[in-house]
């Protein structure tokens, strides 16, 4: 049998601790898939197709994204990183909450405001509501139904409308 030297083990363990480290960094690509905002508006503009149980990567890259842009962003539509899915993902402080499909179901109290969007610069009016009703599916395709109020109302309306091709 042939001998190993000593030279020999450290260079495999140099190879096995870099593999392993490498190995590390792949996953942790795997797990954060942060992608470039869309700004065109020919793109954003268009209705939302279904979203499926496939496209629950889709759902990962939104959060993902949403999080990397947190200081300037509380919501995003799969829409704003290139996926023509109804998909949105709404900042809730704590957390960040996906809703697969959302359909806005009910509105109450009307009011004007101004909003801004990571795809487009400056502030812009718009209507909003101060309540409205959401059936939505959760990650596990669960439906759900859900009264939101306030800020967070204004987020899901703005990212339903982009989903609906409207932009403010």
């Amino acid at each position: 049998f042939p001998t190993r030297r000593s030279s020999d083990l450290k260079i495999n363990r140099k190879l096995f601790s870099f593999l392993i480290i490498y190995k590390k960094i792949l996953e942790i690509q795997e797990k954060y898939m942060v992608r470039n905002i869309v700004k065109d508006i020919n793109l954003l503009n268009k209705k939302a197709q279904p979203a499926t149980k496939d496209d629950l990567e889709i759902v990962k890259d939104l959060m993902d994204t949403l999080k990397a842009n947190e200081n300037n962003c509380i919501g995003m539509a799969a829409n704003m990183i290139g996926y023509n899915k109804a998909i949105i993902c709404v900042s809730l402080g704590f957390i960040n909450m996906p809703m697969i499909n959302p359909v806005i179901t009910k509105k109450k109290r009307k009011y004007k405001t101004k909003e801004s969007c990571l795809s487009l610069l400056g502030e812009r009016e718009c209507e909003r509501h101060e309540e409205i009703e959401v059936d939505y599916y959760d990650l596990s395709f669960t439906k759900r139904h859900g009264t939101y109020q306030g800020l967070v109302a204004e987020i899901i309306e703005h990212e339903v409308d982009h989903l609906n091709g409207i932009i403010i």
